[in-house]
């Protein structure tokens, strides 16, 4: 079993410290890796996805911090945990003109690390929280069309390796994968779990959070509820 941090962010709620304490692999999710270095002592049974959307201070993600910070503590990551233990995660992509720049700005920071993308979902509180900002809204339909997400999947991967989470009509791999296993030393199942529809985590992760996600909802955007959710609700 491997946990992760999928409820909220692991550098706000610290629920997870007794398991990687404890020396079970771990994988912690974070929109501040700056914070998140401070509490980390355990080095060889955990990775760490650094989120950076290249919003950080914005509108849009006023209460994360600039992207410049957040890439320096990537750095300061991966030279406590190595490169195969830290995932640049560009989560999500705001799949517009401007946006696909923004997200090839983010990718170009990858450090020889893995890196991980998924695309905005328009949901009826990420439209409002557009909205509240004065921001146009980034799309019509749910879902940016396949096409061009294909696209800017294809420019991305021609910079690095891409991994996709969770996208319909694409090539996804789960944040517990194979690959995850192998660096933490876990015999991987050989079948996915009960999960939300396109993802593709193998059936052996414990979420790590309390449900009480409250401290995370300080932060803004992310791949599904609560991260993505978070700035439409609160603000």
């Amino acid at each position: 079993m491997i946990g992760i941090t999928e409820r909220g962010d692991a550098a706000l709620q610290l629920d997870w410290q007794d398991w990687v304490d404890a020396k079970k692999p771990a994988i912690l999710i974070t929109k501040n890796p700056e914070k998140l270095l401070r509490h980390i002592s355990s080095r060889d049974n955990i990775i760490v996805h650094c989120t950076i959307t290249g919003y950080g201070g914005t509108a849009i993600e006023p209460n994360v911090p600039p992207p410049e910070r957040t890439i320096e503590a990537y750095d300061n990551m991966i030279d406590m945990l190595g490169k195969e233990r830290v995932v640049l995660r560009v989560d999500p992509i705001i799949c517009t003109t401007k946006g696909i720049r923004t997200a090839i700005q983010m990718v170009k920071q990858h450090r020889n690390t893995r890196v991980r993308i998924s695309f905005l979902d328009c949901y009826a509180h990420v439209i409002q929280r557009f909205a509240q900002a004065g921001l146009p809204i980034p799309s019509d339909s749910f879902h940016f069309p396949l096409e061009r997400r294909t696209a800017t999947y294809e420019i991305l991967q021609e910079i690095t390796p891409i991994q996709i989470c969770g996208e319909p009509g694409m090539p996804c791999i789960g944040c517990v994968s194979e690959i995850d296993c192998n660096v933490l030393g876990v015999k991987p199942v050989s079948y996915t779990g009960h999960q939300r529809k396109y993802c593709r985590c193998l059936a052996m992760k414990k979420e790590l959070l309390s449900i009480d996600i409250l401290p995370s909802l300080r932060f803004a955007i992310g791949k599904g509820f609560p991260r993505m959710a978070i700035n439409a609700l609160i603000g």
